[in-house]
């Protein structure tokens, strides 16, 4: 009886011993055994800086190059680490890509006189203004290496952007409203025909545009803790084109490697899924 007594006793012993490594581990949130912090969930907000590279074509067959601007991401993060170095993740994103360019154009106005049964010409300019608006659901799955724990790091991985809604809006603006013309006259009060210095030749969806967008994605980062649960994470990320905004087409809507690159700066806020 005695011994059964002892017996009994040394496993309660072992139960009680038991419990609070398990306990441990299992608060730790490791999956894949010790050594990993637990899954994280999260907000990302931010900017981009979006700059064109290539040119393309409105309607007029005249082109557009060198654009930049500015636009908003916010989206959702997933974070699954496998060690203290080591995590894969996923966000899911919008994306508002934004940037206009401007070129300009210089003319010859010619005038008739009538009364004189002679013409005369002169030179003036005006500038055309494009702007080009992509909104994008972005899924992007990346691998992230820490440096050390709670701190600097570094991640890559693709970025697959399904376009939701395009633009491109064409304007062009006299730039004087004064002609000097090569007979010595001087004509003001120049106005396009709808009265006004300025005036909307285009605008609506981009013509022939690309639906699915792919580029590679490359961030460098900070996880600063907040609290036993949360962290906050300044980023850095580059967004690598691979794909253009339109296919390179010959004539009326032409595109020549048209393309858009952007430079996000962001802060993701996470919490620990404990």
């Amino acid at each position: 009886m005695k011994k059964n007594n002892h017996i009994i006793g040394l496993a309660l012993l072992l139960l009680l011993a038991a419990s609070p490594i398990r306990a441990q581990i299992l608060s730790r949130g490791d999956l894949f055994g010790p050594g990993a912090p637990p899954p994280m969930i999260g907000i990302e907000l931010g900017l981009g800086s979006h700059i064109q590279s290539g040119t393309f074509q409105a309607i007029c067959k005249c082109e557009f190059a060198g654009g930049s601007g500015n636009g908003f991401l916010g989206g959702l993060l997933f974070e699954l680490p496998v060690s203290y170095e080591w995590t894969f993740g996923l966000g899911i994103k919008f994306d508002f890509k934004h940037f206009t360019t401007s070129t300009i154009v210089h003319d010859t106005a010619v005038v008739n006189y009538v009364e004189k049964d002679s013409i005369a010409s002169g030179p003036f300019g005006f500038t055309r203004n494009g702007s080009v608006k992509e909104t994008f659901l972005v899924l992007a799955p990346f691998v992230r290496y820490e440096f050390f724990r709670n701190g600097f790091f570094i991640q890559a991985g693709p970025g697959i952007g399904f376009l939701l809604s395009s633009n491109f809006t064409h304007t062009r603006e006299l730039n004087s409203s004064t002609i000097k013309l090569d007979n010595g006259d001087v004509v003001t009060g120049v106005r396009f025909e709808n009265g006004t210095r300025s005036e909307m030749l285009e605008s609506g969806k981009i013509a022939n545009v690309v639906s699915t967008r792919i580029s590679a994605l490359v961030t460098a980062g900070w996880d600063i803790p907040v609290g036993d649960n949360a962290v906050i994470a300044p980023m850095i990320t580059y967004d690598f084109p691979f794909t253009t905004v339109r296919p390179n087409l010959v004539g009326i809507n032409g595109a020549a490697d048209w393309k858009i690159s952007s430079l996000y700066f962001t802060v993701g806020l996470k919490y620990k899924l404990d």
